[in-house]
């Protein structure tokens, strides 16, 4: 509807992407004029980390009840980093860790994949985990450092939002703004294309 070029998706979002892209494909071989296209093909556009651990392992989901919320306030945060999910074969705090997935170790640790996000001396933390120079509740607490900058400046931008009256009303209706505009254009190609205007 957008003509969006490049999608921002997690990797479990690739399938409903495909899909607007079989209907891009389909419209196009029965529209289009040769050699060229009405609907663009959506390409994914994946970040460096394109699925998220939740805090037991699995996908980070609200369902599962695993997951971070961008709203969270640091004693919250707190809470659920520590209750976090590590490396089970790590039972002391000199026991060398297992940070990553293989078919040998455990699913990996939540609290690595988080460091990966959110820290900048990530690759020296999986080291000091594998070699066992750091123990699971240490780098709980360094990785609650790491998202406390975040998150805070999170927390700031909202308020200062929500203290001006209207603001948010704004910034939403000049982006459905924007989104019609661009709407517009799109459904006046698939008119002209099926020869409806």
């Amino acid at each position: 509807m957008y003509d969006g070029e490049l999608v921002p998706v997690g990797k479990d979002q690739l399938p409903h992407l495909e899909l607007s892209r079989e209907i891009a494909r389909r419209f196009n071989s029965i529209y289009a004029k040769a050699g060229n296209q009405v609907l663009r093909e959506p390409q994914p556009l994946l970040t460096e980390t394109p699925k998220v651990p939740g805090l037991d392992g699995r996908k980070m989901s609200k369902s599962y009840g695993n997951a971070i919320d961008i709203l969270e306030t640091q004693e919250s945060l707190q809470k659920k980093l520590m209750s976090a999910y590590t490396d089970p074969l790590k039972i002391k705090k000199d026991d060398p860790g297992h940070p990553e997935p293989s078919e040998k170790n455990p699913p990996g640790c939540s609290i690595y994949a988080l460091h990966k996000l959110y820290s900048d001396y990530w690759q020296n933390r999986k080291v000091e985990c594998e070699t066992g120079q750091i123990g699971c509740v240490a780098c709980k607490k360094d990785l609650l450092k790491s998202m406390e900058g975040p998150f805070q400046a999170f927390r700031e931008k909202r308020a200062a939002l929500a203290g001006e009256k209207g603001r948010v009303e704004e910034i939403l209706a000049e982006g459905a703004r924007k989104a019609k505009a661009e709407a517009e254009k799109t459904m006046d190609k698939v008119r002209r294309a099926m020869h409806l205007k």
